[in-house]
């Protein structure tokens, strides 16, 4: 079942801003920083589905991990041909704390085979007192495919740490992963460049909160 989910979700990706409205999987690849969807900032690498409104992910996550509510700037995330903003953020650390953050926001729609979904931008970064000239600023670790180069960067970082988190949890089956390519690599405010290497992995969450 959880190859089928996958291979679903590799399908459905690339068909944000169809133009339908039918309810099934549905998102972009990346965060945005802009409200037109059409500036990309961080790759999504989970997927929370089952009964993953927001917040209850955001819920979980904290409980797990450990983490408190998060601050940071909002960024927007596409589905179902909808652009709209951050809901949650968790993060690790204080606002000018190196730390593992993440934002989130739940997917327009539902489907019949994912449940509620919510799609999620992990990663780890380091607060860079140089950055926002001299006011400081986050960084996300260096890393990636290309430019970034073929160490874990802060979002594959981030990634494994939700994974660690999670499993073998009660009620939260890992239902896989699947490569989706969101390779692309973004320069961050210390000069370093971070990306995913482009895998996203699926965790159920259970109808229940902590």
């Amino acid at each position: 079942m959880y190859g089928r989910l996958c291979a679903l979700a590799v399908a459905l990706v690339g068909l944000v801003f169809s133009g339908t409205a039918t309810a099934h999987f549905n998102t972009g690849q990346y965060s945005h920083a802009n409200s037109g969807c059409a500036s990309r900032t961080d790759p999504i690498t989970v997927v929370l589905y089952g009964f993953a409104t927001a917040s209850r992910s955001s819920n979980h996550i904290k409980f797990h991990t450990g983490w408190g509510g998060g601050t940071g700037g909002s960024q927007y995330f596409a589905s179902h041909g909808i652009c709209a903003p951050t809901t949650y953020q968790d993060q690790s650390g204080c606002g000018t704390c190196s730390r593992y953050h993440i934002r989130m926001r739940k997917t327009y729609d539902d489907d019949a085979a994912f449940g509620t979904t919510t799609t999620g931008t992990p990663h780890h970064e380091d607060w860079v007192p140089s950055c926002s000239f001299g006011i400081g600023g986050h960084a996300v670790d260096k890393g990636g495919v290309n430019l970034g180069g073929g160490g874990p960067s802060g979002f594959d970082q981030g990634r494994s740490r939700i994974y660690s988190a999670l499993i073998g949890e009660p009620g939260h089956t890992f239902g896989g992963d699947a490569n989706w390519g969101n390779t692309q690599e973004f320069k961050q405010c210390d000069g370093d460049w971070a990306g995913s290497h482009g895998s996203v992995f699926f965790f159920r969450m259970p109808n229940s909160s902590h």
